[in-house]
């Protein structure tokens, strides 16, 4: 029901924005009477779609002043037994009702509260739409062609077919992609739409390709279409249309190729294009925070970091590698990447402990597990897609990883020291080497890391005194590395700021894809109510929370070992979430379960990015690292228990 109202918030603006696009031609015979006739009925119908919108405005505003007890309300609702026509208000009031044990008695009353408003609400609806449905009769079929492009439609497939509208009344969803001959973006994703073909076909959803160059029956066109869909092995339909037809004239205003856009069972387009998906202001922290991490690493910002916490760790046991642990920890607290933070501190730290005789391949697999940290301590990019796909504060989440992260950097630096104890250390080279920097005095190297060490404290500052948001203090950090190694350290030239920005772009742009596209599919399922199908089928089988949470970390260790971080958040988060906060785990709780289980993947075969990062630094065979990170990897799972099942961790700092 909230989607319905969604849609129609959705649709309502289609049609304001539609009015406002349209020519508006006339007959010149059209008397006078009949012209003002018109503008009247026009305006009073603006006015009337002007106080809907206010009205579900309202409604909207109800649900986003309590946001955390109404998500999880919309998660115990069965939408599929919704009466689309019944009353909203009565759904509300007997889905609370329901489930009225998992709420407290200041959550019940604020439900019972707000469904009240909401009743009032929809009876105002109700006797504006009545209202309207009269003088509206006539202007019916044209309304609904201003309100979208697909009313009325047709056209022929590849192979000559006859399509009209009813290909979206038979699917629960169409996923509509505009490309054309000549757009190498667009022939490279069709092999892609087709594997979301196949998805997404045997729960009644549909892909259908429309290529703007085979308007008007263009023989040639098809012809050439047909051979390219051929050649990338894309089976799903494509459809030729008229171009003076409204989708013909809406394809043609398309600015940007490829798009992909939602089509409902009414022909209405539901929600953006596929890149609206990425038009966030959260999610601009992720190339700040990744050219921020980049810069720092050209600048030697990492290996400041490591010569104070070697200088006061370094002559202890394991004292080397338990300050390349806390070199990550704070590393992570600049770059918010795990594989940045493999890269930067590995590539200074590897080298250095190999000298002091550590064996190479456990020097490699400790930077490979500790560099997960990087995801986890605040800023972190894994928790801004959570943010975004959960609608959880970026800024808590932030909060709530300092805890867990020092708690694996601890256990990390537990399992160094026993490893050091059993193989014994080159105490010679270590002293010497700690010597060094000794011999340059303690005030010396805390000059010399001092802007170095204000890092993670002037990003995290800004975002938690509220000066700035998380994406401004990625901006921030920017700034900062920049001025810092440019006329501080002056460890990177001006001309080189080039380079740095070319490698950021190429790292970043394989990640903005993969938005785009996880975006997208995430819309289709929850179109297609895939999340609400999921959680009434686990929750039905795993009743007891305990259990429950046991399964979804196995799901989620699995699920990193095969599959990437973001695109991984964005497709689970709106499919698991509600099932969680059935059982009463808090959103911010979850994902910090979630951002653990995932760092693991980053150290586990057969993906293990972390894995290839480190291998790539010391031509270490990536299954040799694996076999050596093997214990630490089993000290980290201990601490997801505790992070799991102890909430207290997650949430002391909140």
């Amino acid at each position: 029901m909230k989607t319905k109202k969604s849609l129609i918030s959705i649709i309502t603006l289609c049609a304001a924005l539609s009015l406002t696009a349209c020519n508006g031609s006339g007959s010149a015979t059209t008397e006078s009477s009949q012209k003002t006739q018109t503008e009247a009925t026009t305006e009073a119908a603006d006015n009337s779609n002007t106080k809907l919108d206010d009205l579900y405005q309202q409604e909207n505003q109800i649900f986003s002043d309590h946001q955390e007890v109404w998500n999880k309300v919309f998660g115990m609702m069965n939408k599929s037994s919704a009466d689309p026509n019944g009353d909203y208000a009565d759904y509300l009031a007997g889905t609370v009702e329901s489930n009225k044990e998992s709420f407290t008695d200041d959550e019940l009353k604020t439900l019972n509260d707000d469904i009240e408003t909401i009743r009032q609400i929809e009876k105002q609806i109700d006797e504006i739409e009545n209202k309207n449905a009269g003088s509206e009769s006539t202007d019916q079929n044209d309304s609904s062609e201003e309100i979208t492009p697909f009313k009325s439609f047709s056209g022929k497939d590849l192979d000559g077919n006859s399509v009209d509208e009813s290909l979206f009344s038979n699917n629960a969803v169409t996923v509509v992609n505009f490309w054309f001959t000549g757009c190498k973006p667009c022939v490279a994703e069709l092999s892609k739409l087709n594997e979301l073909n196949d998805a997404i076909k045997s729960m009644g959803g549909e892909v259908v390709g429309i290529n703007t160059e085979t308007f008007d029956g263009n023989e040639d066109a098809i012809k050439e279409a047909a051979a390219i869909l051929d050649s990338q092995g894309a089976k799903y339909r494509n459809i030729s249309i008229d171009s003076d037809s409204s989708i013909g004239k809406y394809a043609s205003d398309i600015m940007a190729f490829p798009t992909t856009i939602l089509v409902d069972r009414n022909g209405n387009i539901v929600g953006e294009p596929m890149l609206g998906g990425i038009d966030s202001f959260p999610l601009l922290a992720v190339p700040m925070f990744v050219l921020s991490g980049i810069i720092m690493a050209r600048g030697g910002i990492s290996r400041k970091l490591f010569d104070v916490f070697a200088y006061f760790m370094g002559k202890r046991t394991a004292g080397m590698p338990c300050a390349v642990v806390v070199t990550c920890l704070f590393y992570g607290a600049i770059s918010g990447s795990a594989p940045a933070t493999v890269a930067a501190v590995g590539s200074m730290t590897i080298p250095i402990l190999m000298e002091m005789g550590y064996d190479k391949k456990f020097s490699t697999a400790l930077v490979a597990v500790a560099g997960g940290l990087g995801v986890i301590i605040p800023p972190s990019i894994p928790f801004i897609m959570y943010g975004m796909a959960s609608g959880a504060s970026v800024s808590d989440l932030f909060i709530a990883g300092i805890i867990p992260g020092v708690m694996i950097g601890g256990l990390l630096m537990v399992y160094a020291i026993y490893y050091c104890k059993k193989h014994g250390e080159d105490q010679e080279k270590k002293l010497a080497m700690v010597g060094k920097l000794h011999d340059k005095g303690l005030l010396r190297v805390l000059k010399d890391s001092a802007f170095a060490l204000l890092s993670p404290v002037i990003i995290l500052g800004c975002i938690y005194t509220g000066v700035a948001s998380p994406t401004e203090a990625a901006v921030i950090s920017v700034f900062y590395a920049l001025i810092i190694s440019l006329f501080v350290y002056k460890s990177i030239k001006i001309r080189e700021i080039w380079t740095i920005m070319v490698e950021a772009i190429r790292t970043y742009a394989p990640i903005l894809f993969i938005l785009a596209a996880s975006i997208a599919f995430s819309r289709v399922l929850t179109l297609m109510q895939v999340p609400q199908e999921i959680s009434v089928w686990i929750l039905a089988h795993f009743t007891n929370k305990i259990v429950l949470l046991l399964v979804l970390n196995v799901f989620l260790l699995i699920v990193g070992m095969v599959m990437d971080t973001t695109p991984a958040i964005l497709i689970l988060t709106p499919i698991l979430l509600p099932i969680v906060e059935a059982v009463g785990i808090h959103p911010i709780h979850f994902g910090i379960i979630m951002v653990v289980n995932l760092a693991i993947g980053f150290v586990t075969p057969p993906i293990g990015v972390n894995l290839f990062v480190a291998s790539s630094l010391t031509d270490v065979p990536v299954m040799e690292i694996a076999k050596k990170a093997m214990p630490m990897i089993l000290y980290f799972f201990a601490a997801l228990l505790i992070v799991t099942f102890v909430p207290a961790v997650s949430l002391a700092l909140l």
